[in-house]
């Protein structure tokens, strides 16, 4: 019996004074908010590039060489955090989520050499466009009106001014387990910018 697949996705790994700055982002937000969301563990937020899904084992090795051609020859670049949102829209939020700043354009750059590596090896292409930003929690159940404005309110006064910006310097091939106490990601391979 063939192992079960791997589900996967190629992701930016976030250094800790980023992840410590969302962390007490995140605090901050469960304090004011309360009850009625899943919020993300801090080691556990990264910047996904490409959501794979279900893959074959033995496809990573592909999938870590295509990535590596893909991605080497582009400079390393810097991102900083930059705002906060909700996904679909303010009235009906599922998803929040902190956004990032800097050089955009590298960024546009190294999600369209990923897609190419992963389209490269028979992933399919990504249908919708890529919105980078860093999920912080889920909603668990609809909010009512004035819990949305309440979240809206909350995460107007969040701010991320003092936070360093970090480098982008390399891709990871990241796999997801789905457990009982949340997602588990463990790295599968690596391949640095430049």
């Amino acid at each position: 019996m063939a192992d079960p697949p791997l589900r996967l996705f190629v992701a930016v790994e976030l250094p800790q004074h980023v992840r410590g700055a969302l962390e007490a982002s995140i605090e901050r937000l469960r304090s004011s908010l309360g009850g009625g969301y899943r919020w993300v563990r801090p080691e556990a937020v990264h910047l996904t590039l490409r959501f794979l899904g279900d893959v074959e084992r033995e496809r990573v090795e592909e999938l870590a060489a295509a990535l590596e051609a893909a991605v080497g020859p582009l400079p390393a670049f810097e991102l900083r955090l930059d705002g906060t949102g909700v996904f679909p829209n303010a009235r009906k939020p599922s998803v929040v989520w902190a956004g990032l700043g800097g050089e955009s354009a590298a960024l546009v750059r190294l999600v369209a050499a990923v897609g190419t590596a992963t389209a490269g090896v028979g992933e399919p292409a990504e249908s919708r466009p890529y919105v980078p930003h860093l999920t912080l929690g889920r909603v668990r159940d609809r909010l009512s009106a004035r819990d949305a404005e309440a979240l809206a309110a909350s995460l107007h006064e969040l701010t991320f001014q003092a936070t360093a910006p970090f480098r982008v310097d390399g891709v990871s091939l990241m796999r997801s387990e789905i457990g009982p106490g949340g997602a588990r990601y463990t790295r599968l391979a690596y391949a640095p910018l430049g």
